[in-house]
């Protein structure tokens, strides 16, 4: 459980750092690869969930990186709209 305890830490981090870029840098073009990244939090996330009931920090923790991944993925989609649809 620790390595799934410090994956879910540097998820967080990494959503986070995203956020945090993605606010500063609204117009930029941002890579494909913070899609998988943001896929790999929400399905740990998940099952970290479904199988914590008796861990309640590692619940705090896994909710905390499944709301940050999908507003960072919807930021991500929402970007790839106006980008596309405006030009």
């Amino acid at each position: 459980m620790k390595i799934i305890k410090t994956t879910l830490y540097a998820l967080l981090f990494i959503d986070m750092f995203f956020l945090v870029k993605y606010f500063i840098n609204f117009g930029s073009r941002m890579n494909v690869l913070w899609n998988v990244i943001f896929l790999i939090g929400i399905i740990l996330s998940f099952t970290v969930l479904g199988k914590s009931k008796r861990e309640q920090d590692e619940a705090l923790l896994s909710m905390g990186v499944l709301t940050l991944s999908l507003s960072s993925i919807g930021g991500y989609i929402f970007n790839f709209y106006l980008t596309h649809s405006f030009g």
